[in-house]
């Protein structure tokens, strides 16, 4: 699972649900919540956020805040990297 949390220019409520329609339209997204106080928008599941923010720009100015993998991503990647290896007697 990974997690981005970004930086939205968001001036009222219909800028807050187009930007929410448009992240939740991806494929990949688990769930997204927009801070309007901090005006920050946080996205989880398997996602891209370089193709979300590119998508969010045409909305607003949106800008990638911080993103990492939770510790389960990072695992699945390395046993993808570096498979198990099978020994025989």
């Amino acid at each position: 699972m990974k997690k981005a949390v970004l930086k939205l220019e968001l001036h009222d409520e219909k800028a807050k649900k187009k930007a929410m329609k448009t992240v939740s339209g991806h494929s990949g997204v688990d769930s997204g919540s927009i801070d309007m106080k901090d005006k920050k928008l946080t996205v989880k599941g398997g996602i891209d956020p370089v193709h979300i923010v590119a998508k969010l720009r045409k909305l607003c100015h949106t800008e990638i805040v911080t993103f990492f993998f939770t510790v389960l991503a990072w695992a699945l990647l390395v046993v993808e990297k570096y498979p198990p290896r099978k020994y025989e007697n």
